[in-house]
């Protein structure tokens, strides 16, 4: 099984607190039979930048190998109302190398250039793998 969206690195963003939890997640993973994860941090200018997250993340990776999990970088990048906060380039920030971007939709109105940043994405070779938000996944049940 692969898990394309988990929020598994210690101490950023949505993750667990720290290592000790990175473990139990990691432990729960391997006994429902997931051998593949994409940890995916919400992308942020200052984290991705400052490297951070590949330290984390590379922590994570050896850890994950002792459950016998591969684990692979990704990004969820939420499409926010200022344009400014998205990044300017998609490479990188894709789930595991492959050509998909997972992208956090907005809990109500979509922004104006949603669909341009869409085109965008497919004229550059990727596509979005579109997730609601936390609060829209609540309001939907």
């Amino acid at each position: 099984m692969i898990d394309i969206h988990c929020h598994i690195l210690p101490g950023v963003d949505d993750g667990p607190l720290g290592m000790e939890e990175t473990r139990q997640i990691l432990a729960e993973a391997q006994k429902a039979g997931v051998k593949t994860i994409i940890a995916t941090p919400h992308y942020s200018h200052g984290l991705y930048e400052n490297g951070m997250v590949g330290q984390v993340f590379d922590r994570v990776k050896t850890e994950a190998k002792n459950y016998g999990i591969e684990l692979y970088r990704g990004y969820e990048i939420k499409i926010h109302q200022y344009p400014a906060r998205m990044p300017d380039d998609y490479r990188d920030l894709d789930l595991a190398g492959s050509k998909y971007i997972l992208m956090e939709l907005p809990f109500k109105d979509f922004p104006s250039y949603t669909f341009d940043l869409i085109y965008q994405l497919q004229i550059n070779g990727f596509y979005g793998y579109y997730c609601p938000s936390g609060k829209m996944q609540e309001a939907c049940r």
